[in-house]
C-alpha cells in the first residue's frame, strides 16, 4: 500500500513539473518575441539612416585602386609535379650548364 501511494504521489508531481515547466518555457518564449519587436521597432530610425548612407557611398569607394583602374587580370597556372628522390643530395652536377633560351633574364637589359 506504501508503495503504491509513492508512486502516485511521485506520478502526480512528475506530471506537475511538466506542466509547470511548459508554462515557463511558453512565458520565456512569449518575453523573447517581444523583447525581438521592442528592439527591432526601436532601431528602425538607426536602419534607416544606415540604408541612406550606404545608398549615398560612391561605388568605388573602399576598392583597391588596381581594381578601379583595370590593371587586375584573371589567369591560370600549371602546376608541374616532379618526382624527386627524397633521399637524394642535389649537387652542382644537377644544374644546367647553359641557361634556358625560354626563361626571362634575370636583369632588364
Amino acid at each position: 500500500m506504501r508503495q503504491l501511494f509513492a508512486l502516485m504521489v511521485g506520478t502526480i508531481l512528475m506530471v506537475l513539473a511538466a506542466m509547470f515547466s511548459l508554462v515557463i518555457f511558453a512565458l520565456l518564449a512569449v518575453f523573447g518575441v517581444a523583447f525581438f519587436l521592442w528592439f527591432w521597432w526601436k532601431t528602425r530610425a538607426l536602419r534607416k539612416v544606415l540604408r541612406e548612407q550606404q545608398a549615398r557611398q560612391a561605388p568605388t569607394e573602399g576598392v583597391p585602386a588596381a581594381y578601379r583602374e583595370g590593371s587586375v587580370f584573371d589567369g591560370e597556372a600549371v602546376v608541374v609535379e616532379e618526382e624527386i628522390e627524397p633521399n637524394r643530395r642535389l649537387t652542382s652536377a644537377d644544374l644546367p650548364t647553359q641557361p634556358d633560351p625560354t626563361d626571362p633574364p634575370l636583369r632588364p637589359e
